[in-house]
C-alpha cells in the first residue's frame, strides 16, 4: 500500500507531505482546489509521460516520491531483487521533472529508465480516471477487460508468441516466393557474374603480390644498376672497400706485436671484411636472379588491370570482392534449391499456423468461461447502482480459425458488452443502448468487479462517480468502502454520500497568496468531516440541520460497514 508521498513544486502544489494509511480514503473539496492534481503527481511517479507545464511556476524542477509498503512475498520485490533495486520490504518510488520538460526516475534511491519505473508502477497501483468509462465503448478495450477478470497474463503472452512465430514463417514463405518469380532472372546473372569471377579467379592476398611484383618489375633496370655499383665499390672495383680493409688489416696485423692494444682494433676491421665479403656474396646472388622480363612486366599489369575492373563492377574493396564470390555461390546453390527451401518453409508455416490456432483455442474457451460469472458479476453491480432490472452480457465470437486473415496477436475473438437497461428488450451492444450517466454506472460496476483482482493493492477512482446522486451514491460509496477492506483504496468525490463512507478523509484547498495560488492538503478528524459534509450537502448557508444530516451520514457509514482493523 502507499504509506506516504511527498509532493514539492508540482503544478499549484508548493511542498506536501502526506502519510496514507490502509482502507478507503476520501478526498474532497471545492472544484479547483487541486484534487485531481494529486492523482496526476501519483500518475507520473508511477511512470506516465512528463511535460514541463507540470513544474510549478518559478520553480527549476517538480519532485515527487511515493513509498509503497509490500508484503512478503509480493511480485513486485521479486521484480526489485531480479532488478537489483531491491529495500527491505519496501519500494520507494521517485520522479524529478525540469522545467525544460526532461525527467529523471528513481527506485529505492537508484536512478532506472522509465520504461522500468512504469514496469514497477503498473504492478503497484491503479488509477481509474474520471472519464473512464468513455473507453468502454471500445472494443479492444472491453476485450482487455475481459482478459484481466479471466486472468489470461500468462496465456496471452505465450499467444502472441506464437502469432508472432507465425508471422515470421508468412514473411519468410513470402520472400522465398517473390524469389521463386525473380528466379531465372537472378540466376542468369548471378551465374554471368560468377562465370566472370572464376574466370580470373582472385585469390587472397594476390593483389599485394602483384602490386609488389609491378613496383620490382618496373624498376629493374635501377635495381640492377644499383646492385651492380654496390658489388664493384665493396669488392670488385679498384678502390674496393674488401682491399681497403684487407690491406689495413695487414698493417694494423704487423703493429698490434708491438702494441697489443690495435688488437682491438684489428678485430673490428677483420669483422668488417667478413660482412664485406659476404654483402658481396649476396648482392651476386640477388644479380643472378633479378628478372628483367617486360613480359612479365605486362602479365602483371593485365592481371591488375583486371582486378581493378571487377573491384569497381561490384563497388567494393578487395576483400569485399573475395567476400561477394562467396556470397553469390552460396544464393546461387540457394535458389537452384528453392524448391526445397519453399517446401520447408510451407512446413514451418503450416507448424506455426497450428501452434496458433491451438493457443488461440484454449484462449477463447478461456475467454467463453469467464465472460458469464464476468456478465453476472457486473450484473449484480448495475442493479446496485440504481438500474434494478438491468442486465450485462459478455458476447465472445471467434472467427474462424482456418481463415489466417483473421490472426490476431490477442486470438481469433471478438470480445462485446452487450446491455439491457430496459426490461423485455433483447440485450444490445453497449455503445447503442447506454446513456452517459448508465454508462459511467456501468463503468464503476466493472471497475469494482475487476479492482479485487491481481496483485495490485492500491486503487485510485478520480470522480468515476460523476453523473450519479442520492441513494445510488450512497451505493456507490459503500461498494468502494467493501472494497477498501481488501485493498487500499482512493476516491476523488463531490458527493457527500460517497465522502461519509471514507475511513479516512482529506480536504483539498486552494490559498492565493500575494503571487501564486497554492493547494493545501488537510487530513480531517471525524468533527471537521462533518463540516466538510455539511458544506458538500448544503449552499451558501449552512444550518445547524445540514451538519446533524452530516453527523448522521457519517454514523450511518460506521453502523453499516465496520472499522477498519488497524494495528
Amino acid at each position: 500500500m502507499l504509506s506516504h508521498i511527498s509532493i514539492r513544486d508540482f503544478a499549484i502544489i508548493e511542498k506536501l507531505h502526506l502519510d496514507l494509511a490502509a482502507g478507503l480514503t476520501v478526498l474532497t473539496g471545492e472544484t479547483g482546489a487541486g484534487k485531481s492534481i494529486i492523482v496526476d503527481a501519483l500518475s507520473l511517479v508511477l511512470g506516465e509521460r512528463a511535460d514541463a507545464g507540470m513544474v510549478r511556476h518559478g520553480a527549476e524542477q517538480a519532485d515527487i516520491s511515493a513509498e509503497f509498503l509490500l508484503p512478503d512475498g509480493h511480485p513486485v520485490l521479486q521484480l526489485l531483487e531480479s532488478l537489483e533495486l531491491d529495500e527491505e520490504g519496501g519500494c520507494l518510488l521517485r520522479r524529478v521533472v525540469n522545467s525544460n520538460g526532461r525527467s529523471r526516475a528513481f527506485v529505492n534511491g537508484r536512478p532506472v529508465p522509465l520504461q522500468q519505473l512504469k514496469q514497477i508502477g503498473d504492478r503497484i497501483a491503479d488509477i481509474y480516471g474520471q472519464h473512464a468509462h468513455q473507453s468502454l465503448l471500445q472494443a479492444e478495450v472491453q476485450r482487455e477487460l475481459l482478459d484481466t477478470y479471466a486472468g489470461l497474463g500468462a496465456e496471452l503472452q505465450d499467444l502472441r508468441a506464437r502469432y508472432l512465430a507465425w508471422q515470421a514463417c508468412r514473411t519468410e514463405l513470402a520472400s522465398l516466393s517473390q524469389s521463386q518469380q525473380d528466379r531465372e532472372a537472378r540466376l542468369e546473372l548471378i551465374r554471368y557474374q560468377l562465370e566472370e569471377l572464376e574466370q580470373i579467379n582472385p585469390q587472397p592476398d594476390e593483389l599485394d603480390t602483384l602490386e609488389q611484383d609491378r613496383l620490382r618489375l618496373s624498376a629493374s633496370h635501377d635495381l640492377q644498376t644499383t646492385a651492380s655499383r654496390a658489388l664493384d665499390q665493396l669488392y670488385e672495383g679498384e678502390h674496393a672497400v674488401s682491399d681497403i680493409l684487407g690491406t689495413l688489416s695487414r698493417q694494423l696485423g704487423d703493429m698490434s706485436g708491438v702494441d697489443a692494444r690495435l688488437g682491438t682494433v684489428l678485430t673490428l676491421i677483420d669483422d668488417a671484411l667478413i660482412q664485406v665479403d659476404e654483402a658481396a656474396t649476396e648482392l651476386r646472388n640477388y644479380l643472378g636472379h633479378l628478372e628483367s622480363d617486360p613480359g612479365r612486366l605486362d602479365e602483371v599489369i593485365e592481371r591488375l588491370n583486371q582486378i581493378q575492373n571487377l573491384l569497381r563492377k561490384h563497388h567494393c574493396d578487395y576483400a569485399g570482392l573475395l567476400a561477394k564470390r562467396d556470397a553469390l555461390v552460396t544464393e546461387r546453390d540457394s535458389l537452384e534449391n528453392l524448391s526445397e527451401a519453399l517446401a520447408q518453409a510451407e512446413n514451418r508455416l503450416a507448424t506455426a499456423a497450428l501452434a496458433y490456432r491451438k493457443t488461440a483455442s484454449q484462449v477463447s474457451r478461456a475467454r467463453q468461461q469467464a465472460a458469464e460469472s464476468f456478465g453476472a458479476a457486473v450484473t449484480g453491480q448495475m442493479q446496485q447502482l440504481g438500474l434494478p432490472r438491468g442486465s450485462f452480457q459478455v458476447e465472445v465470437r471467434a472467427a474462424n480459425p482456418e481463415d489466417e486473415s483473421s490472426y490476431r496477436a490477442q486470438g481469433l475473438d471478438q470480445v462485446s458488452f452487450l446491455v439491457n437497461t430496459n426490461p423485455g428488450q433483447p440485450p444490445r451492444e453497449l455503445a447503442k443502448v447506454a446513456s452517459g450517466g448508465e454508462l459511467s454506472r456501468i463503468s464503476l460496476g466493472i471497475q469494482v468487479v475487476l479492482a479485487g483482482l491481481g496483485e495490485v493493492g492500491t486503487l485510485v477512482f478520480d470522480e468515476v462517480d460523476v453523473g450519479v446522486g442520492g441513494a445510488v451514491a450512497e451505493i456507490v460509496g459503500r461498494q468502494l468502502r467493501q472494497l477498501g477492506m481488501k485493498k487500499q483504496v482512493f476516491c476523488i468525490t463531490h458527493q457527500p454520500q460517497v465522502a461519509a463512507q471514507g475511513h479516512q478523509h482529506l480536504q483539498v484547498s486552494k490559498t492565493l497568496l500575494a503571487e501564486h495560488t497554492q493547494s493545501l492538503i488537510r487530513q480531517l478528524d471525524r468533527k471537521a468531516r462533518g463540516e466538510e459534509l455539511a458544506r458538500m450537502l448544503g449552499g451558501v448557508q449552512i444550518t445547524e440541520q445540514t451538519r446533524a444530516m452530516a453527523m448522521e451520514m457519517l454514523e450511518m457509514a460506521e453502523k453499516d460497514s465496520p472499522a477498519l482493523l488497524t494495528g
